[in-house]
């Protein structure tokens, strides 16, 4: 049962990770640490997808092949923010039935996410492009989510955006596995 937990505890950093990093401010900081051109088209896109309404997304230009993808990517978020919404329940219930263990949960999840994320880290890094198609492919089977080079959501949001964002949304895991090992141990040693 422990690993159940373990997994549902990295279901959920991934989550927050996820929702953190496709936030408006999540997005422009990516961008602006690029240098991108289009830094304010970025951030405003990503808060009507991740805000809606999906019919504003009309207004920055994106011909009806980018609106349909971006109003899916919408529908993965809306999906995303559901299932966090569950994970949090889920852990927070967690944390008070089964506080002795939670600083153990923590620990196996921090070994899980460590090998698992390690080999999703050096998928990505070392083989980009099977790692981008393989994503879409999944979370998009509609098959809308290929864009000629000069399409503007692809100069919205060029290659290098993605790569940095991986990056971003696994320094986020790291970062919050970090507080949840912290508040564990404050946790575990205050109660004594």
């Amino acid at each position: 049962m422990k690993y159940i937990f373990a997994l549902l505890l990295i279901a959920w950093v991934i989550l927050n990770s996820v929702l953190i990093a496709s936030t408006p401010l999540g997005v422009g900081i990516v961008c602006n640490t690029l240098d991108l051109n289009r830094c304010a088209s970025a951030s405003g896109l990503a808060g009507v997808v991740l805000l809606g309404p999906v019919g504003e997304l009309s207004n920055y230009g994106l011909n009806e092949n980018e609106i349909s993808h971006m109003s899916d990517v919408s529908v993965l978020l809306d999906k995303v923010e559901v299932l966090w919404v569950l994970a949090t329940v889920v852990m927070a219930t967690v944390l008070v039935k089964k506080k002795e263990e939670f600083r153990y949960i923590v620990r196996l999840g921090i070994r899980m996410i460590t090998r698992g994320g390690a080999i999703l880290l050096a998928s990505a890094v070392l083989a980009w492009r099977p790692f981008f198609d393989t994503f879409h492919k999944v979370f998009f089977p509609q098959g809308n989510w290929a864009f000629p080079a000069e399409s503007l959501l692809i100069n919205i949001y060029p290659e290098i955006f993605w790569q940095i964002m991986i990056i971003v949304i696994f320094v986020l895991i790291g970062v919050i596995f970090f507080l949840l090992h912290t508040f564990s141990n404050i946790y575990k040693y205050g109660k004594e």
